[in-house]
């Protein structure tokens, strides 16, 4: 089952769910954080942890990632192959003309900040395929 909720047999890759304390945890963006925190703030942990926080939340609102399960703090990375090329292609699949008329399917909440231009750009890519 796929993160739509539909049994298929094609090969559409699985998406990426991952969680925030494995990313936060992670020793080489650890020193990277640390080391951009250091050159502005004697307080290097605290602003090392703020820069995750900020930039966890800047890829949300710019629905590149979405916290996908509060309760497991897991995200989805929203990328156009794993997500929105196959929501988009299933919804094709729905309309009567085989065109992009607008989703038929609702739209699943983790594509909900997307920017529309994005998943425009991604439609007239699959439309001229």
């Amino acid at each position: 089952m796929d993160l739509f909720g539909v049994q298929h047999a094609d090969s559409m890759p699985p998406p990426l769910l991952f969680n925030f304390e494995t990313i936060y945890r992670d020793d080489e963006l650890t020193t990277i954080a640390s080391a951009v925190a250091a050159s502005s703030s004697s307080s290097t942990k605290s602003n090392a942890q703020r820069l995750f926080r900020k930039t966890f939340a800047a890829m949300t609102n710019d629905g590149i990632l979405s916290l996908y399960d509060l309760e497991e703090d897991l995200y989805l990375l929203v990328s156009r192959t794993r997500v929105i090329e196959p929501f988009l292609r299933r919804s094709k699949e729905m309309t009567d003309d085989g065109g992009f008329g607008g989703p038929q399917i609702p739209q699943p909440f983790f594509l909900r900040s997307v920017p529309k231009s994005r998943i425009i750009e991604v439609s007239n890519w699959i439309s001229r395929r």
